[in-house]
C-alpha cells in the first residue's frame, strides 16, 4: 500500500491515483443506476408521460395521412404476453413530469443481458371547428337481422316468453337461444316480439322518418339496409335529394328495408348481422358519389351507423378449406364453399357440449388461423373496424348501438368515443331523441373529429412541440417506452425513434435479464389543428380490441435472436376525446 508514495516514483503515484478515481466512479454508478428504486423513486419517474396535452405549439395545419404505414393484418409475436393482463382504462401517474427524461432504473447493459425491441403504430386525431355549414350527404346503415324484432330488454314471445339476451332491468333472467326473426314466409318457428310497437327495428324506423323530415333541398341521403338473409346489402338506387319527392321516396325504402316475406311488412327483420359488408357497401358506395351538391358546396359525408348486435358475418363469401384444434385437441377440417356467415367453429372457447358455437363478442374477434390453408381471415368483429376506420377517412361516422349488450369494435367504427359520435340505447323512446342530437350536431356542432389512418412514421410537420420535462421531443425523439418489473419497478426505459433502416417508430431497451415484464409507451404527436396531443392507451386492434395502459409479456432466452427479443406490435389511441375540450 506504501509503495504509491515511494520518492521518485512520480509515474507509480499517478497510476495509482487513477486507479482510485477509476473504483470511486464505477462504484458511484453502480450505486446510482441500480433498478432497486424506493416507492418514493418509481412515483416520480420521468419517462412514462400518462397525459394528453392540448397545446398550441403552431398554426400549421399539415396533413395527418402522411407517412401512412401498413400495419400487419396479424402480427407475429415472438414474447407471450400474459393470458389475461390486469387493464386499467385511465393511467393514474403523474400528469406533468419536471424531471429530466433520462430514465432513473436503467439497468447497465452486459453481454450476458437482453434487449427488447418493437415497433409502434398510432393513429393520428384531431378536431375541426367549421367556419360554414355544408349541406350534408348523409348514409344511414340499417341493422334490420332478426334481433331486431325483439323488444329492448332483448325478449321475443311469439312462442312463450324467452330472454333472448340480457336484460340489465332484470339481470338475473336466464338467456336462452332465440331464433330472432318475423316478417319471412313463415314465422311459426321464429321468436319474435308480438306487439311490433315495441320492436327495436320500429323506434329505428320511425326515427329515421323523422330524421328524412328534417333534410334540406340540397342534401342528399341514402339507407344502406344489411341482414344476413340479402347478400350483400339493400341499397341500390336509394340515393335522393332532400326534395320532397325524394323525401317520399326515402320513406319508402325505410318501410320495405328488411322485409324478406312476400306480404309488406314493414316492421320485419331477419337474419344475421353482415356489418363489416354493410360499413364497405358503405365506402363503395360514397366514392362514386359527387364531391359537390346541386348548388355547387362541397357537401360534408356522414354516416349514421345504427345495430343491435354482434356481427357475425364474414366481410366477404369466401370458400373456408381450414384445418383447426378442437377442445379435444383433434384436427377439424371445415370444408365450406361461398361461406358469408361465421361459426367461430375455428376458436375453441366457443364451442359447448352440443357442438354449437357462441355470438359472443370474444369469439368474433381477431383472426381465423389455419393449421393448413387460409390464414389472417379477420373475423366479424375485427372485418367491421377495418372497414369503419376506412370509413372514417372519408366521413364522420355516428355509431349507435341498440341494446345494452356487448359493443365491442363500435367505438372503433364511431369517429369519436363521446356523445352523440357513440351511443347506447336502453329504451326505445332514445333512439328518435339521439338522432335529434346527431342532427343537431351535424347542423351546428362546432368540433369534427378528423381521424386519420394507422402510421408508423412522423412527418417533421407533424414533429410534437416540446412539452413540460421534455424539451427535446422534435423530429428525433416522439416518446418514450419503460419496461417494469413484477415488483412495478422501472427496469428500462428507451426514446421512440425512427428507425435508421425503416423510418418506423421503434425503440430499443438493453441490459434486461429473463422474466415477466410489463410495457408501457407514448407517443406525442402535433395534429392538422396544430396542437400536441399524447397518445398512450395500447389498443389491442388485431386480437380483442381491448384498450389497456400496459402491456405484459415474458423475456426468455429461448426468444432471442443474438441477444434481442422482438416485441408485440403496439398501436397507440388517444385516451381522451378531441370533441370534448381535448
Amino acid at each position: 500500500m506504501n509503495s504509491c508514495r515511494l520518492p521518485g516514483r512520480l509515474p507509480s503515484v499517478l497510476l495509482c491515483a487513477a486507479v482510485g478515481c477509476i473504483f470511486l466512479l464505477v462504484s458511484g454508478l453502480f450505486m446510482r443506476n441500480t433498478p432497486h428504486l424506493s416507492a418514493a423513486d418509481t412515483e416520480t419517474s420521468p419517462i412514462y408521460l400518462p397525459m394528453i396535452l392540448d397545446s398550441h405549439a403552431s398554426d400549421n395545419e399539415p396533413s395527418d395521412s402522411s407517412g401512412t404505414a401498413t400495419p400487419t393484418a396479424s402480427p407475429t409475436l415472438t414474447v407471450t404476453p400474459t393470458a389475461s393482463p390486469t387493464l386499467t382504462a385511465t393511467p393514474t401517474l403523474t400528469a406533468t413530469p419536471t424531471a429530466s427524461p433520462t430514465p432513473t432504473a436503467t439497468v447497465p447493459q452486459d453481454l450476458d443481458k437482453l434487449s427488447v425491441t418493437g415497433s409502434v403504430f398510432m393513429r393520428p386525431r384531431s378536431q375541426y371547428i367549421p367556419e360554414t355549414r355544408q349541406p350534408i350527404e348523409f348514409v344511414i346503415v340499417l341493422d334490420t337481422s332478426g334481433s331486431m324484432a325483439w323488444n329492448f330488454d332483448g325478449q321475443a314471445n311469439s312462442r312463450g316468453l324467452k330472454q333472448c339476451t340480457y336484460n340489465p332491468s332484470n339481470p338475473t333472467a336466464t338467456v336462452v337461444s332465440c331464433n330472432g326473426a318475423v316478417g319471412t314466409n313463415d314465422d311459426s318457428t321464429r321468436d319474435y316480439w308480438q306487439d311490433e310497437t315495441q320492436r327495436r327495428i320500429y323506434f329505428a324506423k320511425n326515427a329515421i322518418f323523422n330524421f328524412i323530415d328534417e333534410m334540406k333541398e340540397h342534401d342528399a341521403m341514402t339507407i344502406v339496409a344489411y341482414t344476413g338473409d340479402i347478400y350483400p346489402v339493400q341499397a341500390e338506387g336509394t340515393r335522393q335529394l332532400g326534395t320532397t319527392a325524394g323525401k317520399a321516396e326515402l320513406e319508402r325504402f325505410v318501410k320495405e328495408a328488411g322485409n324478406t316475406s312476400t306480404v309488406a311488412r314493414p316492421y320485419g327483420a331477419s337474419g344475421g348481422t353482415p356489418s363489416a359488408s354493410a360499413l364497405k357497401a358503405t365506402y363503395e358506395l360514397l366514392s362514386t358519389y359527387p364531391d359537390e351538391a346541386p348548388n355547387g358546396e362541397e357537401y360534408r359525408r356522414v354516416v349514421l351507423f345504427m345495430t343491435d348486435g354482434v356481427a357475425t358475418h364474414l366481410l366477404d363469401k369466401t370458400n373456408i378449406d381450414i384445418y383447426y384444434k378442437d377442445a379435444s385437441d383433434q384436427t377439424i377440417h371445415w370444408d365450406e364453399d361461398n361461406v358469408w356467415w361465421y361459426s367461430a367453429a375455428d376458436n375453441v372457447n366457443c364451442n359447448d357440449t352440443g357442438g354449437d358455437t357462441s355470438e359472443a363478442a370474444s369469439c368474433m374477434t381477431g383472426y381465423i388461423q389455419s393449421i393448413h390453408g387460409p390464414t389472417n381471415i379477420p373475423r366479424p368483429i375485427t372485418a367491421m373496424t377495418l372497414q369503419g376506420e376506412a370509413l372514417q377517412a372519408n366521413a364522420t361516422v355516428y355509431a349507435m348501438m341498440m341494446e345494452p349488450a356487448d359493443a365491442t369494435g363500435l367505438t372503433s367504427v364511431a369517429s369519436d368515443k363521446s356523445y352523440p359520435f357513440f351511443t347506447r340505447v336502453n329504451e326505445g323512446y332514445q333512439v328518435d331523441d339521439i338522432l335529434e342530437d346527431i342532427n343537431k350536431d351535424v347542423r351546428t356542432g362546432t368540433c369534427i373529429p378528423n381521424v386519420g389512418q394507422w402510421i408508423s412514421h412522423i412527418e417533421d410537420a407533424n414533429a410534437p412541440a416540446p412539452i413540460p420535462g421534455y424539451p427535446e421531443l422534435g423530429s428525433d425523439i416522439f416518446g418514450y417506452a419503460t419496461l417494469y418489473d413484477q415488483n412495478g419497478i422501472a427496469q428500462g426505459s428507451a426514446p421512440i425513434k425512427h428507425d435508421a433502416t425503416t423510418g418506423q417508430l421503434t425503440y430499443t431497451i438493453n441490459g434486461l435479464v429473463p422474466g415477466w415484464y410489463t410495457l408501457r409507451l407514448w407517443v406525442a404527436y402535433k395534429g392538422t389543428d396544430g396542437r400536441t396531443r399524447v397518445y398512450d392507451v395500447i389498443y389491442d386492434r388485431n386480437g380483442s380490441l381491448a384498450t389497456s395502459d400496459s402491456l405484459t409479456f415474458s423475456v426468455s432466452e429461448s426468444d432471442t435472436l443474438n441477444n434481442q427479443v422482438v416485441a408485440p406490435q403496439v398501436y397507440l389511441e388517444l385516451s381522451a376525446n378531441v370533441c370534448q375540450g381535448t
